[in-house]
């Protein structure tokens, strides 16, 4: 907040360091970026390894297995695109400093690794419904907590996939990435 994120331009005009805050601004939220695809594999790995624990049919365990491959590699292949399409890395916050080779990357991977992320959610949630199954309680209430883990498990995601084209610079080069909604996309995350 203190460099500018969900502020409008208009706003960071009365300061007469509009291109430090800018600068800095885009940084901090490329930096988040990075921090919150890492911190949410690893919770969807952590939930993955006690499902693992908690079903122990060899069907869920290749289910299970296979989310974490393909969680290990989206997540790779994205980390590599994100170092190597800019050079220097500092150049996605600010452009003075080099060139990328792609400007459609960051959006791209924005929206390749947050379907992983909500299909990865719907697994880790749908999978348990299974052991829920055999338990003995009414149908209603299985379905009820097979809803409610699902519906809990991916709305965020879903929410930043609808934001993510108010900050595509291409599309709104005023105000591209101070908007309201990259608050929302933040605080929902």
């Amino acid at each position: 907040v203190h460099y500018g994120i969900g502020s409008t331009d208009a706003y960071l005009n009365k300061f007469e360091m509009r291109e430090f805050l800018e600068v800095r601004g885009m940084e901090y939220l490329i930096l988040y970026e990075l921090t919150y695809y890492a911190s949410s594999s690893l919770t969807k790995f952590a939930i993955a390894v006690t499902i693992l624990h908690i079903c122990v049919e060899k069907r869920y365990v290749y289910i299970m297995y296979g989310l974490m491959g393909v969680m290990i590699a989206t997540n790779g292949i994205c980390l590599i695109w994100l170092f190597v399409n800019c050079v220097p890395f500092a150049t996605y916050w600010n452009p003075k400093l080099g060139h990328c080779k792609s400007e459609d990357g960051f959006m791209n991977l924005s929206y390749i690794g947050t379907a992983v992320q909500v299909a990865s959610d719907w697994t880790c949630a749908i999978t348990p419904f299974f052991i829920v199954y055999s338990l003995q309680m009414p149908k209603r209430v299985k379905i009820s907590v097979v809803a409610i883990l699902g519906l809990v498990a991916s709305v965020a995601a879903l929410m930043r996939i609808v934001s993510y084209k108010y900050i595509d610079v291409r599309v709104y080069p005023k105000d591209h990435f101070r908007e309201y909604l990259v608050s929302s996309i933040l605080i929902t995350s």
